[in-house]
């Protein structure tokens, strides 16, 4: 192939004017002109080579660019990757952050209302013992009341000695004996019930007689008279008192005490 570049050629003749300058040879031109010829093929295959050489060159760097291009594509694509994954976690820490403030707030909330239930339940408990404490004492009451307005009409004799037989036949008819001496009256209708208070036992103390009436006009007609026992023959040393529920009789103690 005939190489028609000027710089070629221009570089051809240089070349071969410096090789016989240096061997000090004077060529005819027909010589000279086979030397520029041969200088000439053998600049070809080198330029041709070297064209061959930076070709491939050029296309090893090309890929070497296209594969710099495609790692930098994947790095750039883990890039954003790895940008999504941290704002997902930013996302996912900010959710939990969220979760974890409102669970304080509700278990603050609970703790709270545990408090306030818990104080309804202290206060709830207090009333409920207090009513406990408020019904027991007005059932109490009620109690004495009652035992009070049962024995309202009663009296108790005390000394009346016992017969030998334990009668109780005997005891009433003793003890209406007494209320007739002191009352002038038969008071044997007005008595609905007669008997000895406790066990009977020998050589003590005579028990109490206890008198249910029927009436409380009756119960003041006797007491009304009872002093007239310490006048009687059959009868001194016995005396009446009302029938006292033991509250009563404590209180009583008390003040003589006093």
């Amino acid at each position: 192939m005939e190489n028609t570049n000027p710089n070629i050629t221009a570089r051809t003749k240089k070349v071969t004017n410096k090789m016989s300058d240096i061997a000090g040879l004077h060529l005819c031109e027909g010589c000279r002109k086979v030397n520029e010829e041969r200088i000439k093929t053998l600049t070809n295959y080198e330029e041709e080579g070297l064209l061959v050489a930076i070709k491939q060159l050029e296309e090893k760097m090309a890929n070497e660019v296209r594969c710099l291009t495609q790692m930098m594509e994947k790095v750039t694509f883990r890039e954003e990757m790895l940008k999504e994954q941290m704002r997902e976690q930013t996302n996912l820490k900010n959710s939990l952050n969220e979760v974890k403030n409102q669970v304080a707030k509700e278990e603050e909330m609970t703790k709270k209302w545990n408090e306030v239930v818990k104080g309804n339940i202290e206060s709830l408990t207090t009333n409920v013992k207090e009513i406990h404490s408020s019904v027991l004492d007005t059932k109490n009451h009620l109690d004495v009341a009652n035992e009070r307005d049962i024995r309202r009409n009663n009296l108790v004799i005390f000394n009346i000695p016992e017969n030998e037989s334990f009668s109780w036949k005997a005891d009433k008819e003793k003890m209406l004996q007494l209320l007739k001496e002191i009352t002038d009256e038969n008071l044997e209708k007005k008595v609905s019930n007669v008997f000895r208070l406790g066990k009977r036992v020998n050589d003590q103390k005579p028990w109490p007689i206890l008198i249910k009436l029927l009436n409380l006009t009756t119960k003041n007609l006797i007491l009304e008279n009872c002093f007239k026992l310490r006048r009687s023959k059959s009868f001194n040393g016995v005396y009446i008192n009302h029938d006292l529920i033991k509250l009563d009789r404590d209180i009583c103690k008390q003040l003589l005490d006093d």
